[in-house]
């Protein structure tokens, strides 16, 4: 079914059937939108509702936000979308959490190339316990998940959803994991390492 939202008749949510997802596209986000998307919400019973804008205002954002639907800034990436609705599917249809909503936001990309990431667990630490050493050990057991998870969501067509969810909780894991190193790398006068590829 297309249309314009909000001007879309609310009757004719009605002949809709249930959906796992609902994507919209909307060169604007008006302040009718929000109420139109919980019509259509409701209407489909969708269990993620995806809204990829040209323009809105922060005010807007944040009520879809706490409508619990999802806000993209276009242009997307077909795989970004198809991704964030596999989390959706994965995430029990509860009130969303703050766990939940950061799964749904891609992680940065890898800081740290697995070369880095070797020479610095070799490396003397001036912290008598090693941290940053471990750290570094624990930094590529985690990048390697993170590839695991990564393959298994492209092969295992039954598991997509679960795979994908542990895709991206190991890839934020990753990210906060990467900060602390960085915060530990300027505590023990490390320099940062060259611009390269990750993985290599």
């Amino acid at each position: 079914m297309q249309g314009i939202l909000p001007a879309l008749p609310a009757a004719d949510f009605e002949s809709l059937a249930p959906v796992d997802a609902v994507i919209v596209d909307l060169p604007v986000v008006s302040n009718a939108t929000p109420a139109a998307l919980r019509q259509l919400r409701a209407a489909t019973k969708a269990l993620v509702v995806i809204v990829v804008y040209g323009f809105a205002s922060r005010h807007v954002l944040a009520r879809l936000d706490a409508a619990n639907v999802i806000a993209l800034a276009a242009p997307t990436d077909p795989a970004q979308l198809a991704r964030i609705c596999q989390l959706g599917l994965a995430i029990d249809a509860t009130p969303p959490t703050a766990f939940s909503q950061l799964l749904m936001h891609t992680a940065a990309p890898r800081r740290y190339t697995d070369g880095f990431l070797h020479q610095l667990s070799q490396l003397p630490s001036k912290v008598e316990c090693g941290c940053p050493n471990h750290l570094a050990d624990l930094l590529t057991k985690l990048n390697a998940f993170e590839r695991y998870s990564l393959e298994c969501e492209s092969t295992n067509i039954k598991d997509t959803a679960m795979h994908t969810l542990m895709y991206s909780a190991s890839g934020h894991c990753r990210e906060f994991l990467e900060e602390v190193l960085r915060r530990l790398m300027v505590h023990e006068g490390l320099a940062e390492p060259a611009a390269d590829a990750p993985g290599d």
